[in-house]
């Protein structure tokens, strides 16, 4: 499993498929395996190359006690760094429920890496 570092911490991805890219972040307690049995990346992955995150405290990411470090635009920080380590400029990017924050926040500090912004939930 592929980790990106950001902040001196560990965020786990998934990466499948291959196209365009889209960046799926889930919910409060979702992990990218929870995603994926929710049928996405089964959908998405004959036509996109699909990246799974483990938002921070979740799943197979770090789990800091720095509350600082769960900002949004560090979280905005932590998606973008998932893009640099599969090296994709600019993403679709669809998050539900605290992983549509998380996609606001790409939108406030980092719409240069995105190619669109889904927010669901």
């Amino acid at each position: 499993m592929p980790f990106a570092i950001n902040r001196g911490c560990r965020i786990a991805f998934d990466v499948i498929g291959e196209g365009s890219t889209v960046v799926l972040q889930g919910g409060l307690t979702s992990r990218k395996l929870d995603v994926a049995r929710l049928g996405y990346v089964e959908t998405f992955a004959d036509s996109y190359q699909i990246v799974s995150v483990d938002s921070f405290v979740h799943g197979d990411s770090d789990k800091p006690f720095d509350c600082t470090l769960y900002a949004s635009a560090q979280r905005a920080a932590d998606v973008a760094a998932v893009l640099d380590v599969v090296g994709v400029q600019r993403a679709h990017v669809l998050g539900y429920s605290m992983g549509g924050w998380t996609t606001s926040a790409m939108i406030i500090h980092r719409p240069d890496r995105l190619s669109s912004a889904i927010m669901d939930g």
